[in-house]
C-alpha cells in the first residue's frame, strides 16, 4: 500500500511541477505546451445466484479452480472491484500515469446430499483477492469532437490470493486450498474514449494482449474432525504466459477527469 501512495504522489506534484514550470517558461514554449493532471476510475459491486466465477481475475493466470456440478445447490456470488489511475496529459495524444486496483470476488454454496431428516451437507466457499499498480502509457486519436479511439501499453504488479474450502460439515470433513500468485504483466489494450464534456470522459477500455511472469505456490490440506489427516501438499510453479483476450471480462467502464 505504501508503494502505490507514493506512486500516486509522485505523479501528482510531477503534474503540478510541470504546470507551474509552463507559466514560468510562457516566452520559452519548445516542449510541453499544455499539460494537465488526468484522475480516473471505476467501481464494480454486485452479486448474484449463480455458480460461475467471474474470470477477470483468473485471465491468463493458469489457476483453475473446481465448482460445484452437482446436488440442489444454494450458491451465492459477490464481486468488489474498484481501479483508479492519475497520469500527466503531455499532449494532445499522450497520457503518461500510474494505476492502482483492488478485486475481489467470493463464491459461496451449500448443499443437501440427504434429506431433511438426515441432511448430509457440503458446503464450499472460494475467495479470490488481487491487488495490482502498474505505469501505463495511452495514445489517443480523435475521431470526432466527441470521440476517440487509443491504445495503452501498460506494465502492472500484481498480488493474487485465493482460497478454496470444500467438504461435509456434517462429519467435519474437508478440504482447504489456498494459492500465492505473485506476478507481473506486460500488456496492450484499445479504448474508446467518449468526450461528455470539455474535461469529462467516459472511458471503455476491451481486449488484451499480455504477457504474464510470476511465481505460485499452492497448499492442500485434507482436515477430519477438523484435525489435519496429514502434512500439506505443497506445489510450486513459475508462470510463463502469453494472454490473448477478448471476451466481456476485459471489457472495463472508466470515468475520467482532465484538470
Amino acid at each position: 500500500m505504501k508503494n502505490i501512495i507514493v506512486l500516486l504522489l509522485v505523479f501528482g506534484f510531477y503534474s503540478i511541477a510541470l504546470g507551474q514550470n509552463q507559466d514560468e517558461s510562457e516566452s520559452t514554449k519548445k516542449g510541453l505546451k499544455n499539460v494537465d493532471l488526468v484522475l480516473g476510475g471505476s467501481l464494480n459491486l454486485s452479486s448474484s445466484n449463480n455458480d460461475e466465477i467471474n474470470d477477470f481475475i483468473l485471465d491468463g493466470t493458469d489457476i483453475t479452480l473446481t465448482n460445484i456440478t452437482t446436488g440442489e445447490a444454494d450458491i451465492t456470488k459477490s464481486i468488489k472491484d474498484i481501479k483508479l489511475y492519475t497520469g500527466v496529459k503531455l499532449n494532445e495524444h499522450i497520457i503518461i500515469g500510474g494505476s492502482f486496483r483492488n478485486a475481489i470476488a467470493d463464491l459461496g454454496s451449500i448443499s443437501n446430499f440427504g434429506t431433511a431428516a438426515s441432511p448430509l451437507i457440503y458446503e464450499q466457499l472460494i475467495t479470490n483477492d488481487l491487488t495490482s499498480y502498474g505505469l501505463f502509457l495511452r495514445y489517443t486519436n480523435s475521431i470526432t469532437d466527441f470521440l476517440g479511439f487509443g491504445v495503452q501499453p501498460y506494465i502492472t504488479r500484481n498480488t493474487f490470493r485465493t482460497g478454496n474450502s470444500f467438504g461435509f460439515t456434517t462429519t467435519l470433513n474437508r478440504t482447504e486450498t489456498s494459492i500465492n500468485t505473485d506476478f507481473t504483466r506486460i500488456g496492450l489494450n484499445a479504448q474508446v474514449i467518449f468526450k461528455i464534456y470539455k474535461r469529462f470522459n467516459i472511458v471503455v477500455s476491451f481486449g488484451r494482449l499480455s504477457f504474464i511472469g510470476g511465481k505460485s505456490e499452492r497448499i492442500t490440506t485434507d482436515y477430519l474432525d477438523n484435525e489435519p489427516t496429514c502434512p500439506p501438499i505443497i506445489i510450486k510453479n513459475d508462470i510463463r504466459n502469453f494472454n490473448t483476450s477478448f471476451n466481456g471480462s476485459t471489457v472495463l467502464f472508466s470515468v475520467e477527469v482532465v484538470l
